[in-house]
């Protein structure tokens, strides 16, 4: 149906912005944040009716505020740090003689909101805000798109597939993870190997918890979206008689074999990304994409990997004294 391809594509490219500003920032990029304040502006007016102006841009700068429709007296805090400090110190800077009768709101670019909405805030006198109200992710955004008739669906698509899109994001995402499993089974000598792994079955959460990725546990979620894309380019290759698999998780294994006595829970999970990524960053086929998206691509082949448990240990395994 229409309607669902648009709010897959909707929901896609929220997340993969969302996934992108996350990792930017870790690398200590923030001009995509930037950026997105500018989408979420023209967003958030198609998406609530508002008539928000960018602070930022008209150069008033504002502290603690990105966005504000004066007719509305709406506040808006765009931000890719989502924690309770941060909020507060937002409602701290706003400037009250300018402000006073507004409703404040924190849009979170990059995470998820929900352990803030529970949570008391200082909120200056002449500041109306509700945390379970006024807090607002791409899940709440998104819950709200679900629910919208398909010709107000159709504006929004409209607008993210303008600003937000080149080339499908499925497609190069596709293209990408099949170069990336080709690079990494061209070794020869992995086709014959004979390794076997642990099958018994586990439960996500258990593997998370046991092997201490607990701080991770969102990404490898909402990571774990795209994993069908790896098994459709095994597949493929499965079709063209070509085992890709074996060699590829044969060679994820044996670089998290190598790192896992020097690191522990998400730093091993960075640093065997990294190794991968070192490895083949600097091939000419894998060019024209940037490092925020490689790195993307590759963590969702170690998602994967980590679900059919190539990769950290099956708590099933130890548990039952197989280790």
């Amino acid at each position: 149906m229409i309607f669902d391809n648009e709010f897959n594509y909707i929901e896609e490219r929220l997340n993969l912005l969302r996934y992108r500003i996350d990792a930017r920032g870790s690398l200590n990029l923030q001009d995509l944040s930037v950026h997105a304040e500018s989408f979420f502006m023209h967003f958030l007016n198609l998406l609530y009716g508002w008539n928000l102006t960018n602070l930022n841009t008209d150069k008033i700068n504002s502290p603690g505020v990105d966005l504000f429709y004066k007719e509305s007296k709406i506040l808006i805090q765009v931000s890719s740090t989502a924690t309770k400090r941060k909020i507060e110190e937002s409602l701290k800077k706003i400037d009250l003689n300018t402000y006073n009768g507004y409703n404040f709101k924190f849009l979170s670019l990059s995470k998820d909101a929900d352990g803030l909405r529970d949570k008391t805030y200082n909120t200056p006198a002449g500041i109306s805000f509700s945390p379970v109200n006024d807090i607002l992710d791409i899940k709440v955004i998104l819950r709200r798109i679900r629910d919208f008739n398909p010709d107000k669906l159709n504006e929004i698509y409209k607008l993210v597939k303008k600003t937000l899109s080149f080339e499908s994001a499925a497609s190069s995402r596709m293209r990408a993870i099949s170069r990336i499993i080709k690079m990494l089974a061209s070794d020869g000598a992995l086709h014959d190997c004979n390794t076997t792994y642990d099958t018994k079955v586990f439960e996500i959460a258990e593997k998370i918890s046991y092997n201490q990725l607990g701080d991770i546990e969102g990404k490898i979620a909402d990571i774990g979206v795209y994993i069908a894309d790896v098994q459709k380019v095994y597949d493929q290759y499965d079709k063209e008689g070509v085992n890709k698999s074996r060699a590829v998780l044969h060679t994820l294994n044996n670089t998290y074999l190598r790192l896992k006595n020097k690191h522990l829970g998400p730093i091993l999970m960075d640093m065997i990304a990294d190794d991968i990524y070192n490895s083949l960053s600097s091939d000419e086929t894998l060019k024209e994409f940037c490092e925020e998206d490689l790195r993307f691509y590759i963590d969702i082949i170690l998602v994967d990997a980590f679900v059919r448990c190539k990769i950290f240990e099956n708590p099933k395994r130890v548990n039952n004294g197989t280790t």
